[in-house]
């Protein structure tokens, strides 16, 4: 039978058997490189920096009346006290990132105090003998502040029509210009944006008038709600304990003011801060019915939605928290 094979004619479906083999062989290699060269692109797109910065809080231990300003290093992980020149509480880091704004009293005075934090050195920005003042916010130009001021009536703190916001040029007495709380001013330094009762409002500092620009349906805003801006002005952060949520926005137009839901975060929160570059959100996160609320400072990537909580809060007071800023 060897003999006679050389006899038999060629199978003629035995070469195109053989390139179909290797075309296939091919488009594997192909897909399999094209696969790995994609996997590397998600990798890389999902790669989540670690953040930087220092978050400012004010925080009373248990059993304390009175709140200190601490300081929460992003990159050590480590809270302590607050050391020269920082002093007072409330504070707030400028744009530009060279200054903040605290607040200090002595006696029945309280003052708006600029911090240089090249320089170490500090100054009186406003003055009111009789105005508690919370959460200053100092303009883009740096020659205003605005600031928040709760009722006298402290049976009225949960309401936030019982709450004021003031303007204050540097070295002048505050005006008053709205009810409500937790103001944020527009990149160009025109507009503040705060929480009222319906919803947050726009307060234009030229044509000194108010604007509802997000009204709240089937609830009213409340004290314990806040808010944060990113400092490039895009992004805005909403906190609603009651709803369970933390809302990111992102904000197209501040005339006429325009935003749009990008994330709503299922979580019982307090104070959201944006971090210098606005891509993480820092905020207390708290656990209702255990102890002291179990307070713990977490940190989410906007981006991917990495979540890390990186400080136990529950050697303080939850009633007496407060995070006013994330600097760099």
């Amino acid at each position: 039978m060897e003999g006679n094979m050389e006899g038999y004619a060629k199978n003629p479906s035995s070469d195109l058997t053989r390139w179909i083999y290797a075309l296939l062989i091919l488009g594997a290699v192909i897909g399999i490189v094209a696969a790995g060269q994609y996997m590397r692109n998600v990798y890389t797109m999902f790669i989540v920096p670690n953040p930087t910065g220092t978050i400012l809080l004010d925080l009373a231990p248990l059993g304390e009346t009175t709140a200190f300003q601490y300081h929460f290093d992003v990159g050590s992980g480590k809270l302590s006290l607050a050391k020269p020149p920082f002093f007072g509480y409330s504070a707030s880091g400028s744009r530009d990132g060279h200054s903040i704004v605290v607040i200090d009293s002595e006696g029945e005075q309280r003052s708006v105090f600029v911090i240089d934090l090249e320089g170490g050195t500090h100054e009186p920005f406003s003055t009111s003998d009789a105005i508690p003042m919370l959460l200053p916010a100092l303009s883009p130009d740096s020659q205003r502040v605005a600031f928040t001021t709760p009722p006298e009536d402290v049976s009225t703190l949960q309401y936030i029509e019982a709450w004021s916001i003031y303007v204050a040029e540097r070295g002048k007495i505050p005006e008053w210009v709205a009810v409500g709380a937790d103001p944020h001013w527009s990149p160009d330094g025109r507009f503040v944006l705060f929480l009222s009762e319906a919803g947050l409002r726009l307060f234009d500092t030229h044509l000194r008038m108010e604007l509802l620009v997000w009204p709240l349906e089937r609830a009213d805003g409340k004290a314990n709600m806040k808010i944060d801006v990113s400092d490039d002005g895009r992004k805005l952060a909403w906190s609603n304990t009651d709803n369970h949520e933390v809302v990111i926005a992102s904000i197209e137009s501040w005339e006429p003011f325009t935003a749009v839901v990008d994330q709503r975060i299922s979580v019982d929160a307090f104070w959201p801060v944006f971090s210098p570059d606005g891509e993480w959100l820092a905020y207390e996160e708290v656990t209702w019915g255990e102890f002291n609320d179990n307070p713990r400072l977490v940190l989410y990537n906007i981006a991917s939605g990495k979540m890390m909580v990186v400080a136990d809060l529950s050697a303080f007071d939850q009633q007496r928290m407060f995070m006013t800023d994330w600097i760099q």
